[in-house]
Order: structure tokens, then sequence, then C-alpha cells
């Protein structure tokens, strides 16, 4: 089963994408670049309250 991601793991792990690059966070937190590319496009679109 999946790892279940708190709303404030996920806007760490966005912003360690915006400083070390997607695929280096995906590597550091042991997850796929597309997950995180889709929590940010959520972010963007609906904000914080999306996640």
């Amino acid at each position: 089963m999946a790892k279940q991601w708190t709303k404030n793991e996920k806007l760490y792990i966005i912003n360690e994408s915006k400083k070390i690059g997607i695929l280096n966070a995906a590597l550091k937190f042991d997850i796929s670049t597309s997950t995180i590319k889709r929590w940010k496009s959520e972010v963007k679109v609906k904000g914080e309250s999306a996640l």
C-alpha cells in the first residue's frame, strides 16, 4: 500500500523540490516525480487546501 502523505509533508516536499529540483526531491523522499508535479499543479490551481 502506498504511503499516505499529510498536507504538511506534501508542502514540505513541494518546497524542497523548488530548492533542489523535482528529481532530487523524488529520490530523497522515495516518491515519483509525477506525484510531486501533480501536487504542485494542484496547489497552483486550487491553493493549499487542495492537498
